[in-house]
């Protein structure tokens, strides 16, 4: 009998500039012990080089693009619109500050805590 699959967990986290803040939280997401899980970047036009940072340093983050108009609310909106249509139905959807560092074992306890808690927190 195989174990079942983890969940995934899309994390959706909304950046207009602030390269510096948006590199640590990807770091610390890299390194996290949950390994089922997809970053979706939703940048509104930023003009510090985060853009060309994401390409470069974070090739597998999903980039969705916004005009420069979206600032936080829009921004968080069109990026659970994207993973809701494209989640399965036991995915979880978790939603970021670029200005947040997780620790290592951050992903891997919120599963675990949502499943024993009839999948929310």
């Amino acid at each position: 009998m195989s174990m079942p699959k983890q969940p995934k967990v899309w994390i959706v986290i909304p950046v207009y500039n602030r390269k510096d803040h948006t590199r640590a939280c990807l770091e610390s997401l890299e390194s996290l012990t949950y390994t089922n899980k997809q970053v979706v970047i939703v940048d509104d036009g930023s003009t510090d080089g985060t853009s060309e940072m994401l390409q470069k340093e974070f090739p597998n983050v999903d980039v969705l693009k916004g005009d420069g108009s979206y600032f936080w609310s829009k921004s968080m909106n069109v990026g659970l619109e994207k993973v809701l249509s494209v989640a399965g139905e036991r995915d979880f959807v978790l939603t970021l500050n670029n200005d947040l560092v997780v620790e290592e074992d951050y992903l891997t306890n919120m599963v675990q805590a949502s499943q024993n808690t009839s999948r929310a927190l």
